[in-house]
């Protein structure tokens, strides 16, 4: 029930829903919001090929609006109007589509969405994670900031334990082998 406090539009102290996509926002996006939500939200899209002083005045008027919206905009238009996308009250929800453009702490991307606030934060992706823990604490940390703590501290304590893991794996492998017979042979010379 307390996550879905989160998604609704309406919650107060809200500023609306934002959704992050790929450059262009493609209309299949806008055609899936008006299927599932009618005409109880109409989304502000924000795209990349509108002139700047036209994206200004959508994003001002979204934030200003009195019923909390839907936003739907690409990460690089966001970029570029960083300032504006800020706002007193945090975002009820943000959706990251094509999320694994999250999974690197170091890209300008990361740094700068790091900085909106939101009650819920959502990351979509058809590209699988790898199994690197840079990765894993980068998708980790934007949504839930606090969770692992400091990165270096994360990657020392993870390490440790993949370490042991290693070893223990070792071991056991060492002595379930075939050609281990429980003598140590002499090492050849």
């Amino acid at each position: 029930m307390r996550a879905q406090a989160h998604l609704d539009p309406k919650a107060a102290g809200c500023s609306g829903a934002l959704v992050l996509a790929q450059s262009p926002i493609s209309p299949t996006l806008t055609i899936q919001v008006h299927k599932w939500l009618g005409d109880k939200l109409k989304p502000t899209v924000v795209t990349s090929d509108m002139k700047k002083d036209k994206i200004a005045s959508l994003l001002k008027s979204f934030h200003n609006e009195r019923a909390p919206g839907l936003l739907l905009i690409s990460y690089e238009t966001l970029l570029g109007h960083l300032a504006l996308m800020k706002t007193k009250n945090p975002y009820g929800v943000i959706v990251c589509d094509e999320a694994h453009r999250l999974k690197n702490t170091e890209t300008k991307v990361w740094k700068e969405l790091i900085t909106l606030e939101a009650k819920c934060k959502i990351m979509v992706t058809g590209t699988p994670v790898q199994n690197d823990l840079n990765e894993f604490y980068a998708l980790l940390a934007f949504c839930m900031p606090d969770c692992l703590g400091d990165p270096k501290e994360f990657r020392k304590a993870s390490m440790s334990r993949v370490v042991r893991i290693q070893v223990r794996y070792k071991r056991t492998s060492l002595l379930f082998s075939p050609s281990y017979s429980g003598v140590r042979q002499p090492d050849p010379q």
